[in-house]
């Protein structure tokens, strides 16, 4: 338990941007990095009503995840879901999906 709290202390947002389209916010938790970009509809031809594109630095893909949902906190948690799940196989930093969207919703992002 003391381990899952202090991997919500360390996880914080380091830099929120203004987009075209919706904002742009910079996670850090213990060295690893994550970006999350969250974008209204735009027209429709879009899937659903919000987009959260969540992607790192530490691969050479990027990472790139992207999910539509009806909500901002629908789409954070289907990204979090395939991240847990691809996120070993693919090389990537584990993060505390549940601690991201914690983090996030302070800030009104989902």
């Amino acid at each position: 338990m003391k381990r899952k709290e202090e991997a919500k202390d360390n996880l914080r947002i380091t830099g929120q941007f203004r987009l075209k389209a919706g904002m742009r916010y910079d996670l850090r938790c213990d060295g690893a990095k994550l970006t999350v970009v969250v974008s209204p509809r735009m027209n429709d031809n879009d899937e659903s009503e919000w987009r959260v594109d969540a992607s790192t630095q530490s691969t050479d893909d990027g990472a790139l995840f992207s999910r539509w949902a009806p909500t901002r906190r629908e789409a954070l948690n289907e990204i979090g879901r395939e991240w847990s799940a691809e996120g070993a196989e693919r090389g990537l930093p584990m993060f505390d999906w549940e601690a991201v969207a914690t983090v996030l919703s302070a800030v009104r992002a989902v």
